[in-house]
């Protein structure tokens, strides 16, 4: 029996009301279905009831607006609630025989999620992020339990050796640094938008919990800023000054103390010193200039800019400890923030290793004026002992020297067996005892100060600058060193203003200022759902979305529905796979920059994965699935010298074409990515800013190390990629067939399909059929056409379990 409510007022039907209730998988596998909700159409006789109910909506000059205001619907069969949504009185009228009547659209509850993610973009997540950029928050963001993380990357670029004193150096900054931000985390937030929850075993692994993609910097249009107020400037020669008694070198050209004077000499490709122009500079409308001998930038109107300093210098060095070299490692720019990093000291130490015939250099680095101190070593003087269990009265201990001073040479021990080298402290008894402070050997070739090259790319962070107010390049100042320490700036360094600057230490930003991906937030479920082959089914009634890869989303709970067949209707069977392209393949989008050299170094694309469909009659050609957002990653050892063990992850592209504003961006195409923890690198092995030591945060697409995964589609390296999520669907598509027969349903059994629960009687039940004595097991695809208010069989097509 069918029954309609109004506002839980039972209203009058007529006999031949019409209902018709199409039931389709579609709306779990294909995310948008549904997203805009169903209407059905009634029409109801004009009874006095009815009249009521509805507000006389007939009479013209009734003063009560139906649809104006809020009501609910629902319609019942056998007790059960087959439609539930919202009436709207889409018109009313009369026939000829005076029958009068209501046409009601009872609109269904649309999937208010989906339609909320389709809508807004993918910055307006709403997650609760804001921190101040330094040294601490990043970190900090390795363990914090916040949503954005910052991971090193390696961005792709161009590298050109020069000679050095020592191996020069390199100091990481925030620019290498990159948000990242995590997956399950905005799952969950565009759900709660719109008040729904997540139900998933899968959503809850660990695996999933690791899994992060790239955030975005916001960009804006900066051609037209560019061309009425870029510059580019260098400087014409090299310049050397020493530091004052606070360790420090300015850029300030109105002192000769201590000071390289400006740091950048001209941003004028014509002018010309010593015979010399200057290369690649440009200065549109003059706005780089010298004011009063000082180097400023004077834009013609108002502007927001920060400034990129790319700064190469030579530093003299004094080994500090056994990680750090003490040198001109502090630069303060323009913006009061004094950047500080540490240079390793990569000289090992060889007391481990200690051996004759060899020479050495003793430092002792926490050496107090007036200590004396004696070296000592222990010679094996038994010539059968076992040099990995010497026993005591196997060697004597010899003194080869005493010394006062930080630093004193070891002579070579010629042909004498070995091992033990230790440090004595003078006590002021007259006795030695063991030193418990820093102290190391190093090669004898390795002097206690040295000159060592540093490079390094800042940003200084952005501020309003007037035609009135110009900005100064003088409070630029090197330090950390010690007195008297002389540095060598390079003419290799270059400044340029960014209309565009990216967020820089001391910068705030919030989740929006990380997160400026230019889509929508449909498309990021979108992509998470290729990846892994994920089943979206909502429950509009309790706002519960429920998750899962297809193998988990299809339960083994059984419904036997043999007894419903209508025997009397055709039951056909049609084999899978005609209606689909010879080859099926899964793919990411086009990669950066080290993604295409592999690519074509390869004759291969990382992350393609294909499998035929064997149904001769498929059609022709191969149909490719692309990923909608990620790109593929590539990691790689050896880019960081002072960590050479460290994996990082390889972003952006040195081939792009571009100018100025393109090559300085610091975004990159989207990537999916695993955090895998922070790692500990080997002896000897440090990692630079922010927190110089032997640890560092390591994330990766494929890895082949100490629990290894890959994210690519294939298989590689012996590890199965995601293809595996997809391999029950080609199993189906290849041995599968398609089974069409007619049933007898009744509301109840309907009702779940609607409305699914906990009890799974819905589409991920598994379904047994018994046709011509043959017992199968099925998923249902679709119901067709259930009518309520009739007692005939229902079309409903099934698919072979397999």
């Amino acid at each position: 029996m069918i029954r309609c409510f109004i506002d839980n007022q039972e209203i009058d039907l007529v006999y031949e009301s019409q209902i018709a209730i199409s039931l389709s998988i579609a709306s779990v596998t294909q995310v948008e279905t549904g997203r805009t909700g169903y209407s059905k159409t009634i029409r109801v006789p004009m009874t006095v009831r009815n009249n009521s109910i509805l507000g006389n909506a007939a009479e013209i000059h009734s003063p009560e607006m139906f649809n104006q205001m809020a009501h609910t619907a629902r319609i019942e069969a056998d007790g059960c609630t087959v439609i539930e949504g919202m009436p709207m009185i889409s018109r009313c009228g009369q026939d000829a025989d005076g029958s009068a009547w209501y046409l009601i659209n009872i609109l269904g509850a649309g999937k208010e999620w989906v339609r909320l993610a389709a809508e807004r973009m993918f910055k307006e997540i709403d997650i609760p992020f804001e921190t101040t950029l330094s040294a601490s928050t990043v970190y900090q963001s390795w363990s914090w339990n916040k949503p954005v993380r910052f991971f090193p990357v390696q961005r792709d670029r161009f590298t050109l050796p020069s000679p050095t004193i020592q191996e020069g150096v390199r100091m990481l900054t925030f620019r290498d640094y990159h948000p990242f931000l995590h997956v399950r985390t905005l799952m969950e937030s565009i759900a709660a938008q719109a008040g729904y929850s997540i139900r998933s075993d899968f959503m809850e692994t660990d695996f999933v919990g690791s899994l992060y993609i790239s955030g975005r910097y916001p960009e804006k249009e900066t051609s037209l800023l560019t061309d009425r107020m870029g510059f580019l400037a260098k400087r014409f020669a090299t310049v050397s000054a020493v530091a004052d008694r606070f360790g420090r070198v300015y850029a300030d050209p109105l002192t000769p103390l201590n000071s390289v004077g400006n740091l950048m000499d001209s941003a004028d490709p014509e002018e010309v010193q010593d015979g010399q122009t200057l290369s690649g500079v440009y200065n549109h409308n003059n706005v780089f200039r010298k004011t009063d001998a000082r180097a400023a930038f004077c834009p013609p109107e108002k502007v927001t800019a920060g400034f990129e300093y790319n700064l190469k210098y030579r530093s003299d060095y004094l080994i500090a400890n056994r990680t750090e070299l003490k040198c001109f490692n502090r630069i303060c720019l323009d913006d009061d923030i004094e950047r500080v990093f540490k240079v390793t000291n990569r000289y090992p130490d060889r007391r481990s290793e200690y051996k004759d015939n060899w020479g050495y250099l003793l430092v002792v680095f926490d050496h107090v004026s007036g200590s004396s101190y004696k070296f000592t070593y222990d010679r094996i003087i038994n010539q059968n002992a076992e040099p990995d269990n010497l026993q005591p009265a196997d060697n004597e201990t010899q003194t080869l020297k005493t010394f006062d001073t930080r630093t004193t040479d070891i002579q070579t021990q010629l042909n004498a067996n070995i091992t033990n080298p230790r440090l004595w402290l003078l006590g002021t008894d007259g006795s030695y005892t063991l030193y418990q402070g820093d102290w190391a050997l190093y090669d004898g070739y390795v002097s206690e100060t040295g000159q060592i090259d540093i490079t390094v790319t800042v940003q200084s962070g952005a501020r309003e600058i007037l035609p009135s107010q110009p900005h100064y390049f003088d409070l630029v100042y090197f330090g950390g060193a010690d007195p008297g320490m002389k540095l060598t700036l390079s003419n290799d360094i270059s400044l340029k203003p960014l209309f565009n600057p990216h967020p820089c230490e001391g910068t705030t930003v919030t989740f929006a200022e990380v997160a400026a991906h230019e889509i929508r937030q449909i498309e990021f479920v979108n992509a998470l759902k290729q990846l892994f082959n994920l089943h979206f089914y909502t429950d509009t009634l309790s706002k519960t979305i429920y998750i899962e890869p297809r193998e988990q989303f299809y339960t083994a709970r059984i419904m036997d529905w043999s007894d419903k067949i209508d025997m009397s209707r055709p039951v056909t069977v049609a084999e899978l796979g005609a209606d689909l392209p010879q080859q099926f393949t899964l793919r990411y989008q086009p990669g950066d920059g080290s993604i295409a050299r592999w690519d074509s170094a390869n004759k291969e694309i990382l992350g393609r994965w294909s499998a035929p469909i064997l149904n001769r009659f498929a059609k022709e050609g191969e149909k490719t699935y692309y990923n909608p957002l990620f790109t593929p990653s590539l990691n790689q050892t050896g880019t960081y010298p002072d960590a050479p063990d460290a994996t990082l992850l390889q972003a952006g592209d040195r081939d792009r074409q571009g100018g100025f504003p393109d090559t300085e961006n610091l975004n990159f195409p989207a990537k999916i990515i695993r955090y895998t923890g922070i790692k500990t690198l080997p002896e000897g092995q440090y990692w630079g800013w922010p927190l110089y030591t032997a640890e560092y945060p390591q994330i990766a697409f494929h890895h082949t190390g100490t629990d290894p995964f890959t994210l690519c589609f294939e298989d590689r390296d012996g590890l199965p990629g995601l293809h595996t999520y997809y391999d029950s669907t080609i199993e189906l598509y290849n041995n599968g067939k398609r089974i069409t027969a007619y049933l007898d349903l009744t509301a109840e059994e309907v009702e779940p399909f609607m409305l699914p629960h906990s009890l799974i009687q819905d589409f991920r039940a598994l379904f047994r059929l018994r046709i011509n004595g043959e017992n199968v097991l099925c998923r249902l695809e679709e119901i067709v056409d259930y009518q309520p208010q009739h007692t005939g069989p229902t079309k409903c097509i099934f698919v072979t379990n397999i």
